[in-house]
């Protein structure tokens, strides 16, 4: 793009030598002054490329057909003004031409505008006593209206396709989709062959029982098995070879309809486990609240909580008996719409509480806020933000509101998290290229990352990577969580990786 110097002069340029056309036919050529012209321009510069050469070019070819419509005799698009000379913004520009000559007005200037390249034609000078109001003031645009509103529309239709094209832009760099990653893997690792459509979300209780959500569907993200209903795995890590088992759920619940995301376990005093899963019935979102039975190795279904305000419900943290925070991650439910809300990032997302008593929405202005935990002495809440790629530190208050306290920029797209029960670091599952991941090729499949956040409330928290694959191994992480030196790596969609650190 050239300067803002360069601009103006080469459009100052271009309309002199449109206005010069006229004057050599001897035409009333509406033109721009010289600072409606840089003010103009002024505008061009500020948007896109796109959007600069879309508005020079336009401006020019309805110039150039008010000329040679003139020239020839037929009447010209209509020469709009605004109210006064202070039209607002790029409307009030166009619909201004304070450099239209006061000759061209009235009699003379119809007698004028009926002149063509091969000299004047006559005018009736009947007609002149017939159409006084015409010839005694300018055109305005009321007098053409299908002709200005096609113009309206052409400039709105321009400016809106310029801004998404700027914006989709934009949305490639968030969703680093050139980015490769370099593989590094730790040597004890291996893929659980159990588990094939996805683990979406990783809870490990104290005792090393590890609960994983599989099988989600979800707009816009791949799925290997779309008629099978979702399911909840349990991996005892106290084994030297761990085992899957796919925990059978009782209580009259529908399986049929289970389509898990987040989850979060909740301990209560007498040592009872609660499993929360976020689920998507018909792709609407309510939360399920089973019972586990340890000794059976089942979930007992007791409750489906539903509320206006949980929508497209990511992920949750447990706090205490049916108290928990969840993240919204789009506000549209629509497939089309939600395209566009991530292409425009209308950062419309939020986090919200819940109890019986009262549910409100806690935190605001996040892209896609995505997966949500909790620090070990549970005074801080941490927030990833997917497509910002970074993650919010928030401090909770007694009345379960949240304040920002720093936000943590990664680089990557962050999904789900986790805290190490030992350390307290932060461990995050990532999507190294989102692109790959919503438009999926099996030939150049998503790839996944691990990392690692100490010391996070530091002044310079230590990022490490854990694990990385460029696809080849594992597609699509979105979870990783540790016990005792063993990790388990989650996907969207793809299969578990087992590691020993």
């Amino acid at each position: 793009m050239g300067t803002d110097t360069d601009i103006h002069k080469s459009i100052w340029a271009a309309h002199s030598e449109v206005g010069q056309e006229g004057q050599e036919t001897g035409s009333c050529a509406p033109n721009l002054g010289e600072d409606e012209l840089k003010l103009f321009s002024s505008i061009i510069f500020a948007l896109p490329v796109s959007w600069e050469q879309f508005s020079v070019t336009s401006h020019l070819a309805l110039q150039k057909s008010r000329v040679r419509a003139l020239n020839w005799g037929s009447p010209p698009f209509p020469a709009p003004r605004a109210a006064g000379r202070g039209g607002a913004g790029l409307l009030g520009v166009l619909q201004q031409h304070p450099g239209r000559s006061p000759e061209c007005w009235g009699a003379e200037g119809l007698r004028r505008r009926r002149a063509g390249p091969s000299g004047p034609h006559p005018v009736d000078e009947a007609e002149l006593q017939q159409r006084p109001r015409e010839l005694s003031e300018p055109r305005v645009a009321a007098r053409h209206p299908e002709t200005m509103g096609k113009l309206v529309a052409l400039v709105l239709l321009g400016v809106g396709l310029s801004l998404v094209g700027e914006r989709f832009l934009e949305f490639r760099e968030r969703s680093n989709a050139s980015r490769e990653v370099e593989s590094i893997e730790p040597e004890n690792c291996h893929l659980i062959e159990e588990i094939e459509n996805g683990s979406e979300d990783i809870d490990i209780l104290p005792s090393g029982l590890a609960f994983i959500s599989s099988g989600l569907k979800y707009p816009g993200l791949p799925n290997f098995a779309p008629n099978e209903p979702g399911k909840i795995f349990l991996i005892d890590l106290n084994e030297q070879k761990p085992r899957v088992q796919a925990l059978e759920i009782s209580g009259g619940f529908d399986k049929e309809l289970f389509n898990p995301h987040g989850i979060s376990i909740f301990i209560d005093k007498d040592h009872t486990v609660y499993l929360y899963v976020v689920n998507h019935p018909h792709m609407k979102s309510t939360v399920e609240i089973f019972k586990f039975e340890e000794q059976q190795r089942s979930l007992v279904y007791l409750k489906t909580v539903k509320h206006e305000l949980l929508k497209s419900v990511n992920d949750i943290v447990v706090f205490g008996p049916e108290q928990f925070y969840a993240t919204r991650d789009h506000y549209f439910t629509n497939s089309f719409l939600l395209l566009f809300e991530m292409i425009l990032d209308l950062r419309w997302t939020y986090v919200l509480f819940y109890s019986p008593r009262e549910v409100k929405v806690v935190a605001t202005g996040f892209s896609s806020a995505n997966g949500i935990t909790i620090s070990a002495d549970q005074k801080y809440v941490y927030v990833a933000d997917v497509t910002a790629k970074n993650i919010h530190v928030m401090e909770k208050h007694d009345n379960w509101d949240l304040t920002q306290l720093k936000v943590i920029h990664l680089g990557t797209l962050v999904d789900n998290l986790s805290v190490d029960p030992a350390t307290g670091d932060i461990l995050a599952g990532c999507h190294p290229n989102l692109m790959k991941l919503l438009l999926y090729n099996p030939d150049d499949p998503p790839g996944s990352e691990v990392l690692r956040i100490q010391n996070i409330m530091s002044e310079k928290p230590r990022v490490s990577t854990v694990y990385a694959n460029n696809g080849s191994v594992l597609q699509g992480t979105s979870v990783a969580s540790m016990y005792h030196g063993k990790i388990l790596i989650g996907t969207v969609f793809h299969k578990t990786l087992y590691c020993e650190l």
